[in-house]
């Protein structure tokens, strides 16, 4: 949980910086609204991936059960005819 800590607390210093040296507009405002608008839609993917079954994203298990479930066969390798390696 220290890379979306560290990366907020860096994103408001340079919100602040950025408003607090530049003329208070529309221009201006609205670019820092959209800016805030597209850091939060790129910061919640990332915390979305620390809880894999839970959340908006979700990951589906079958390929992690079909992976262990070759894992648990005889491999056998085309160029080596007699040969097989059990896992």
């Amino acid at each position: 949980m220290l890379l979306p800590v560290m990366l907020v607390s860096w994103l408001i210093a340079l919100f602040i910086s950025l408003g607090l040296f530049a003329p208070p507009d529309l221009t201006v405002l609205s670019s820092l609204l959209m800016s805030a608008l597209a850091v939060c839609s790129a910061i919640f993917p990332i915390l979305d991936t620390y809880h894999p079954y839970g959340r908006l994203i979700q990951f589906s298990d079958a390929r992690f059960d079909a992976a262990l479930a070759q894992l648990g066969q005889q491999v056998q390798f085309p160029w080596k005819e007699n040969w097989a390696l059990k896992i």
